[in-house]
């Protein structure tokens, strides 16, 4: 049976999701990424002591990086979250494109952003560890006295180097009223003979 008067599924769309209760299903991929977009978004938001934020956000990555092939939101904040951030963590990010009974998971599109946590501090610092480290135990993160931040490494230091900001050039330094001059090699290599 075909409806030729009207041919854009205006009484198909009525029939499925008015009178049935359907809608189309969303991309896993899609759901999955936006979830954890507006997850992180409103960790960084709450005015919460910094290592309950990191908490919360190993917390994330741990449930997206587990083998369950499902993330239930409303599970994830009974699980994860102190009770009195649930319902807001809940009602920031569910809705109609993230539902709060669960999706299907699909981590494909954020796994690069799986591996790793940033922690960037007010000063200007800023640590990147992998999620392992998190998991067990080798970065932590803890109040200090000073109501400041501490990241706690405990591990072996195998390396250290100097790393320029993307894009930055590295300055050199001259002593003040040191006029910039060029030196050929031949000229070089006379003064050294003298």
């Amino acid at each position: 049976m075909t409806d030729k008067q009207n041919s854009n599924g205006i009484a198909a769309q009525f029939f499925l999701a008015t009178y049935l209760g359907c809608r189309p299903r969303q991309d896993p991929a899609e759901v999955t990424h936006a979830f954890y977009d507006k997850s992180v978004k409103w960790v960084n938001a709450q005015e919460i002591p910094p290592e309950t934020k990191s908490v919360y956000l190993v917390s994330l990555h741990a449930e997206l990086l587990s083998q369950s092939s499902d993330v239930n939101p409303r599970e994830f904040a009974r699980k994860h979250l102190d009770e009195e951030h649930r319902d807001g963590f809940l009602n920031s990010v569910c809705g109609d494109d993230i539902p709060k009974s669960g999706f299907p998971k699909d981590v494909d599109r954020i796994a690069s952003r799986l591996s790793t946590i940033q922690i960037a501090f007010g000063g200007g610092t800023s640590v990147i560890a992998p999620q392992s480290a998190f998991d067990d135990g080798t970065v932590t993160m803890e109040q200090a006295d000073n109501g400041k931040s501490r990241l706690v490494v405990t591990d072996d230091v195998t390396e250290l180097k100097g790393k320029a900001k993307s894009g930055a050039r590295p300055k050199k330094d001259k002593p003040e009223g040191v006029a910039e001059t060029e030196t050929s090699s031949s000229q070089s290599h006379e003064d050294d003979q003298e």
